[in-house]
């Protein structure tokens, strides 16, 4: 047992050591995941953003009443039904968390994401979605199923979207 948590360690280090050489020469957020080791799943990213995304480290309870504001009337409103520990950015994204049944969302930037046509559904911030998801699934299953219900509109973030 010993040397497997030896080895665990020995991923993450090694995945924290290669995010930081890819932080230097590049600027783009990445995200590298081990995920074979028959012990745990190790999970190393890196935030290269324009500027400080002023990270803070939130614990939000179950039925937090939630508002994602897109700009026009499509936008809609939950109620946390799981509860979850979570790195805010900006004071309004998610940038990763964890809910009470052990599913973790990150998110990503690109500046160059190209979003969708917008339709009928109700429009989801691409700020918080990470947070909508920690908010109320339990699993990835039940998170991809979630999503055909919303659609991810692009919100602007000093003058960013």
């Amino acid at each position: 047992m010993t040397s497997a948590v030896c080895r665990v360690a020995a991923v993450g280090l090694i995945a924290v050591y290669f995010a930081t050489i890819v932080a230097d020469s590049a600027s783009a957020c990445s995200r590298i995941l081990s995920n074979t080791n028959g012990q745990a799943n190790v999970v190393a990213r890196t935030m290269d953003l324009y500027r400080s995304d002023e990270a803070k480290m939130v614990v939000y309870p179950r039925g937090l009443e939630r508002v994602s504001k897109t700009g026009d009337s499509k936008s809609f409103t939950w109620k946390s039904k799981l509860g979850s520990v979570a790195v805010t950015s900006f004071g309004t994204a998610t940038s990763d968390g964890m809910n009470e049944k052990g599913l973790v969302a990150n998110l990503l930037y690109l500046g160059d994401t190209k979003y969708e046509q917008r339709d009928s559904r109700p429009g989801l911030s691409n700020l918080l979605w990470a947070q909508y998801l920690l908010d109320n699934f339990a699993s990835v299953k039940e998170a991809v199923e979630g999503l055909k219900d919303v659609q991810i509109v692009p919100v602007e973030h000093n003058g960013k979207q």
